[in-house]
C-alpha cells in the first residue's frame, strides 16, 4: 500500500535541520515523516497489530538478554536509531545482536534525526561474496591478508 508523499524533501529536512531532542523523543516521527516523504504507510498504518511491521520490537539478544528494535518489519529492515553524537558501530552491533529474532532482515542505522535514511553496504560489481561475519566487520579479503582496500589486516595490534 504506497501513498502519494505529504511530505517534500525539503520540508522534511527543514523539520529535521537542528533538531535537539532525545533519540527516545524524535525517533518514531522521524521515521513516520520519512514514510510521509516517501509516500509509505507508516508501521501503524501497514499493520495495527505489529505482527510484521513495528516500532520498538521486542527481541532476544543473540547472547541473550531482551532489547528492542526501533523499526522492524519482517522480511525487510531492522532500523536503530541513536542520538546525534551516538556510536553508529554499537547501533549495528545492536541489530547484529537481534538479526536472528527479527528473521536476519538487512539491518538499517541512523543518527537521530539525520535528514535522509542511512546508505546500504553494496558489494563492488564482480567481488566475491564475504562470509556475514566478515561482512559484519567490513572486511573483503583478497586471499593475501589484505582486505579490499588493500591494506592489511590488523590483528593484536599487528600487521598480518
Amino acid at each position: 500500500m504506497t501513498t502519494q508523499p505529504s511530505l517534500t524533501p525539503a520540508d522534511f529536512a527543514a523539520k529535521w535541520q537542528g533538531v535537539t531532542t532525545t533519540e527516545k523523543a524524535g525517533s518514531q516521527e522521524h521515521f513516520i515523516d520519512l514514510c510521509r516523504m516517501l509516500g509509505e504507510p507508516t508501521p501503524h498504518e501497514a499493520d495495527p497489530t505489529g505482527d510484521h511491521y513495528a516500532f520498538e520490537k521486542r527481541v532476544t539478544k543473540g547472547g541473550g538478554g531482551d532489547g528492542f528494535a526501533d523499526v522492524w518489519k519482517r522480511g525487510f529492515f531492522a532500523w536503530e536509531y541513536k542520538g546525534k553524537r551516538a556510536d553508529l558501530k554499537a547501533a549495528y552491533k545492536q541489530l547484529l545482536d537481534y538479526r536472528e529474532d527479527l528473521e536476519n532482515p538487512p539491518p538499517r542505522r541512523s543518527s537521530a534525526h539525520a535528514s535522509s535514511p542511512p546508505r546500504s553496504r553494496r558489494r563492488r560489481p564482480g567481488a566475491s561474496p564475504t562470509s556475514p561475519a566478515k561482512a559484519a566487520r567490513g572486511h573483503e579479503e583478497d586471499g593475501h591478508g589484505q582486505d579490499h582496500r588493500g591494506r592489511h589486516r590488523v590483528a593484536n595490534g599487528r600487521r598480518k
